[in-house]
């Protein structure tokens, strides 16, 4: 009996090790993977939520930022996508395909505004996104880390 009861014992400890976490955490390189991919399918919230995970492990780049605002913009979150593409462009203002997105989004935005201000003030679109949207580009320190 105290032999079956040491199996069982070594056999659960070796499931508590393989389902215990040995993987190491995600790093934010990670997560902006993760998050392209699941933007190029549409699906914008876990692409947010993927891009949000990744500047709370320290991710601070412009394209993080850029990423977050694309996702952000196609929830119909505007407000939160201009904060975003702010902060994209405090850490690369020179950056011309984010000065485009801003700039194009910038359009868009104030005339949103206008036109809600004008209905009555609604803050932010529930819309599922643009029609034509496309999904954020891999920044070029992410893909240099993937050919590592």
């Amino acid at each position: 009996m105290s032999r079956a009861l040491a199996i069982a014992s070594l056999a659960g400890s070796t499931l508590l090790l393989a389902c215990g976490g040995s993987s190491p955490p995600l790093q934010p390189a990670d997560q902006l993977r993760f998050g392209v991919d699941m933007a190029r399918q549409g699906l914008w919230s876990e692409a947010y939520f993927r891009f949000e995970q990744a500047t709370r492990l320290g991710a601070d780049d412009a394209g993080t930022w850029n990423n977050m605002a694309v996702a952000a913009e196609a929830l119909g979150r505007f407000d939160e996508a201009l904060e975003h593409y702010q902060k994209a462009l405090q850490r690369d203002p020179h950056n011309r395909d984010l000065r485009h997105n801003y700039d194009r989004f910038s359009s868009f935005y104030e005339s949103f505004r206008a036109r809600t201000e004008e209905e009555g003030g609604v803050e932010d679109s529930t819309d599922s996104g643009e029609e034509g949207e496309e999904a954020p580009e891999e920044d070029a320190a992410s893909a240099e880390e993937d050919s590592r």
